[in-house]
């Protein structure tokens, strides 16, 4: 999370559809784009490369936006019980699509180890088909889905996935501060002299 923020991302350590959809913040008329730029785009996939299968390399602007938004769309649907667009599901589903994998075996000292090797036409689709294929998963879990939550902070539009069941904000040393810094102000405050 720390490195996320020091990019300038708020959440980071989500699931990697978790972390694409909170690169906007919905709160803000009109809503901040934290993918200002193809500098900044490039900069979540950076961060995001632990969990990306090789060769990928960072996709266009245009085509992580249009990932991201419905990978936002699908979530924000999730947790308000609304019907998901097609339209988000189609985008979701073709990104997905464009990427393959392949299970295999390997002997390691006589124990079969799982590989898994990822394929697609463009290195570019496969960083992309990785935060689809997050996104399905998640949506498709019904116990995952139990546990996708949007920040308690009233002034904050980030999700996250509940893992700790006392957890309300998206992130504690942000949101979380925030709520605790201004419910100190109310206590400690002077009272109105009028």
């Amino acid at each position: 999370m720390e490195a996320a923020q020091s990019s300038g991302f708020m959440v980071g350590g989500e699931p990697l559809a978790v972390d694409l959809a909170d690169t906007v913040v919905t709160v803000s008329q009109p809503p901040t784009d934290l993918l200002a730029d193809k500098k900044a785009s490039d900069r979540f996939w950076s961060l995001q490369a632990y969990r990306l299968p090789e060769p990928w390399r960072a996709p266009s602007l245009s085509d992580t936006r249009e990932l991201r938004d419905a990978i936002r769309a699908l979530l924000d649907a999730a947790l308000s019980g609304a019907p998901f667009r097609a339209g988000a599901l189609k985008v979701v589903n073709r990104v997905s699509g464009a990427v393959t994998t392949t299970l295999a075996a390997e002997n390691d000292s006589g124990r079969l180890q799982k590989l898994e090797y990822w394929g697609a036409a463009q290195p570019a689709d496969l960083a992309l088909g990785a935060a689809a294929r997050s996104a399905i998963e998640l949506l498709s879990d019904p116990s995952g889905l139990d546990h996708l939550r949007r920040c308690a902070n009233p002034n904050c539009s980030m999700l996250f996935v509940k893992g700790d069941a006392r957890r309300v904000w998206c992130t504690p040393n942000i949101c979380g501060n925030r709520t605790r810094v201004a419910r100190h102000y109310l206590r400690h405050r002077e009272p109105d002299l009028r």
